[in-house]
């Protein structure tokens, strides 16, 4: 048995005389993910050790994806379709669950449920699925300007589409007019309001959401109207103070002092009101398992549920179905970047573009590239509210953080840069980054990915995702022209980063270390400023950022898991390369794809 060298020798620089030009690989070995052993003998077939490794991941894809399938349809008790609902001049995209018993003859009670602000319906599907595994037709929508809907937000329908989604649900011969609810998070819950005091809606959940005063416009929150209420809020939701959200409910509870999990009133007169608190946060209450619980059991009190079955937190299959979500999404992932090795040993795949610039500790580059970001974060995302452009609500937001990131690195750069950098070395790294190689393999892998994906999402009418799809299709023609407003904005970022995380750093570790240094380097700030707000709230019952700001450091929990994707991804590629061109254009790509098909249109005023 020949000795072994360490897991990433066969990833080192290979000295090239042209700097525009990857080397050819010379062995399997240095195409392989040496996570396994060399190679394997079944049936005196020698196994590559990526075809493996692809197998493997393809098996655990294809094996989620049946389990989330069959999660979704709740083991073949539930029909579910993704439908296009009109309204006015553009649709709207919602996913119906519909269990296979009704009918026009055993029409059944039906409630339909929405989003809060920059999210979509897959955020609260996890409420209609546990509503249809207990005899609802539940239909979850898109609002305007959000996921796969049309329109935007701003417009004069105070329900966002919510309405058009309601008059479906009636029109349906499946489903009993007498009965139906109306359920949102946070913006959903507004949309909520506005459509609860119309014709037929028996019932409604306010979830963290639609309680800013008591009479505006869609209508004056009274003892007895809407019909059959219920408040649903998180403790640690930063954008409300529970002493005085229960002085405010006291009219609305006919007068009384308010505690929560008491029912009040009369679910037969309408009149019902109750009031629930569950120890979780604004963005993650509508995948709290005891918050919808909560709202499941109200809905199947007061419309009396045909189906038999516990409404506690041990019988809900939702959570298994996100798990399901995300090992797929990591499958994919996974996948996309071991296909760079399958290119043909002749092939110039490989080369060295680094110059001997790099002379940053790590904790010099933590300061100089990690603490920015932090630092810009909250102001540059807060002014991107009122720009414009990309044109995508909190979109134009983190493109502008972004940029603003990465100019303060190179400004940092210009005033305080590493003995060993000089303005010659600095452009001919840049200069000597990218290369039309890196643009080819780039867009394959990214067309690749997007090819497989929308196939996936085709074939299980459900979306990769982590809370919300981070890899969908870009079926509403808005989000494609967007797309290519990201790109500026995200190349600017990544070649920075590149620079900082692979060129600048004094020495490469290699392997683990390495990806546990640049990980580390630019994700500790963000994880310590959103670990401090979550220990104070959870432990001291204390708020470091209140009101907006905590509201955006919710939005962060989002940016943290992107930003590791990102940099891991970085990491392999410049591992497989040699270069950090391939990363850079490999994530710009996949970020302006991920932001152009999640971030809302329209604005909030």
């Amino acid at each position: 048995m020949r000795a072994r060298a360490g897991a990433f020798n066969a990833f080192r620089a290979i000295p090239s005389t042209d700097a525009r030009a990857w080397e050819p690989l010379e062995t399997d070995r240095a195409r392989a993910v040496n996570f396994f052993p060399e190679e394997f003998h079944f049936l005196d077939v020698r196994i590559h050790k990526t075809s493996l490794a692809t197998i493997v991941l393809v098996i655990i894809l294809l094996s989620s994806a049946y389990f989330a399938r069959q999660l979704d349809t709740d083991f073949g008790r539930l029909r579910t379709e993704v439908i296009r609902i009109p309204d006015g001049g553009f649709t709207l995209s919602a996913i119906l669950h519909i269990p296979l018993e009704a009918g026009p003859v055993n029409p059944r009670p039906a409630v339909a449920v929405t989003h809060g602000i920059s999210s979509t319906k897959e955020m609260v599907d996890g409420i209609s699925l546990e509503l249809a595994r207990r005899g609802f037709i539940t239909l979850t929508l898109d609002l305007h300007g959000h996921g796969d809907s049309e329109g935007r937000l701003g417009g004069s329908d105070a329900s966002f589409g919510l309405q058009a989604a309601v008059d479906y649900l009636r029109s349906r011969p499946d489903t009993d007019p007498r009965f139906i609810g109306v359920a949102g998070h946070s913006l959903g819950a507004g949309a909520a309001r506005a459509v609860s005091f119309g014709e037929g809606v028996g019932a409604i959940a306010l979830i963290a959401g639609g309680l800013d005063g008591q009479h505006n416009q869609q209508g004056s929150l009274t003892a007895t109207k809407p019909r059959n209420l219920l408040i649903a809020v998180g403790s640690h939701d930063v954008l409300f103070e529970l002493e005085g959200l229960l002085r405010d409910l006291e009219p609305i509870f006919g007068g009384v002092s308010v505690e929560p999990d008491v029912i009040y009133g009369n679910p037969m007169e309408g009149t019902a009101r109750k009031l629930v608190v569950k120890p979780t946060t604004h963005l993650l209450e509508p995948m709290d398992p005891g918050l919808v619980s909560e709202v499941v059991a109200w809905f199947a009190e007061v419309f009396e549920s045909p189906v038999e079955r516990s409404l506690g937190q041990n019988d809900q299959i939702f959570l298994w179905r996100e798990v399901s979500l995300l090992i797929i999404v990591a499958s994919l992932f996974g996948l996309t970047l071991l296909a760079p090795l399958y290119l043909p040993s002749g092939s110039e795949i490989r080369g060295d573009d680094r110059v001997k610039i790099g002379s940053l500790t790590n904790t010099r580059l933590f300061l100089l590239w990690g603490l920015p970001g932090i630092l810009l974060f909250f102001p540059v995302m807060a002014l991107g509210t009122f720009v414009p452009f990309p044109p995508q609500l909190f979109g134009s937001s983190m493109a502008w953080w972004l940029l603003a990131y990465a100019l303060a690195g190179l400004l940092l750069l210009r005033f305080s840069p590493p003995p060993s950098l000089n303005r010659l070395d600095l452009k001919t790294s840049l200069m000597s980054s990218i290369n039309r190689g890196d643009a080819v393999l780039s867009l394959g892998l990214v067309g690749g990915l997007y090819l497989v994906t929308t196939i996936l999402e085709y074939s299980i009418k459900m979306a990769p995702r982590f809370f919300v799809p981070i890899l969908s299709s870009l079926t509403v023609r808005n989000r494609m022209l967007a797309l290519p407003t990201y790109l500026p904005f995200f190349f600017a970022y990544f070649l920075v980063d590149g620079l900082f995380l692979f060129k600048l750093r004094r020495s490469t570790v290699g392997g683990f270390n390495e990806l546990a240094n640049v990980l580390g380097i630019k994700l500790l700030p963000f994880i310590l400023v959103v670990g401090s707000q979550y220990i104070g709230m959870y432990a001291l019952n204390l708020r470091l950022f209140p009101g907006y700001l905590g509201f955006m450091l919710e939005f962060m929990l989002g940016v943290i898991p992107l930003l590791a994707i990102s940099t891991i991804s970085s990491w392999w590629l410049h591992r497989v390369s040699g270069r950090i061109g391939l990363g850079v254009l490999f994530n710009t790509l996949l970020f302006a794809w991920i932001a152009s098909s999640f971030f809302p249109f329209g604005s909030i005023g």
